[in-house]
């Protein structure tokens, strides 16, 4: 992780560390461990508190100064994106969505009329496609997140998302169907547009933990 140029500005202790493996998009995994206290321990508890708010001092006045290659360090590893702000991820997010949902209708239009595919089969079809093309593009475009590590796990999850989708809007029209027979195609088409959009939300924060997850699943 280039430690060279860490070690010689920051010490490494722990806490520090762990703050600029955060910064550098690295993972961070909690290890369990059997603790066993010690009644004649030799730790200086005062003295290990003190160093200890001194690293975090130390860490924090390192980060303002821009000492530190952290966006050298995240690129070199793939851990960039192209803006860490919420705002951002969700309209590029938004725009990959548009984008895959007018492949899905061309696909699904393609596959019918010309190919002679069955409806639901071209549906089925052209639907798995532009879900693989989405979770492509938001894992890379959206939440900047290079490289192969994780990308099949990631377009199972995709397909497991789409999964989602269509079991909200199909028990949501079948339940709004039950309750009401005769309901009224607004209000059908408003109880489904309200769960696609639950499954939405759902949708890009399960991907969002992918770019916490610097590309893993």
């Amino acid at each position: 992780m280039t430690s060279t140029s860490i070690a010689s500005d920051i010490p490494a202790r722990d806490t520090e560390l762990l703050v600029l493996a955060e910064r550098c998009g690295l993972r961070i995994h909690e290890v369990p461990v059997d603790w066993y206290d010690d009644p004649d321990s030799r730790v200086d508890v005062v003295s290990t508190a003190l160093e200890d708010i001194r690293g975090v001092l130390r860490i924090w006045r390192t980060l303002r100064s821009d000492r530190l290659p952290i966006d050298t360090i995240r690129a070199t590893m793939g851990r960039t994106m192209p803006s860490g702000h919420t705002s951002g991820q969700v309209l590029r997010f938004a725009a990959v969505g548009a984008l895959t949902t007018l492949l899905h209708l061309g696909g699904f239009a393609l596959l019918s009329t010309p190919v002679g595919m069955a409806p639901q089969a071209a549906n089925l079809s052209a639907l798995v496609l532009a879900t693989a093309v989405n979770t492509t593009l938001n894992r890379r475009w959206t939440f900047g997140i290079s490289g192969t590590d994780g990308a099949w796990w990631h377009q199972i999850q995709g397909l497991l998302l789409l999964a989602l989708t269509w079991a909200l809007t199909a028990g949501t029209l079948a339940g709004l169907l039950s309750a009401w027979p005769q309901v009224p195609t607004s209000v059908s088409t408003l109880a489904v547009g309200i769960a696609t959009a639950a499954a939405t939300v759902t949708k890009f924060a399960v991907m969002r933990r992918w770019r916490a997850g610097a590309g893993t699943g």
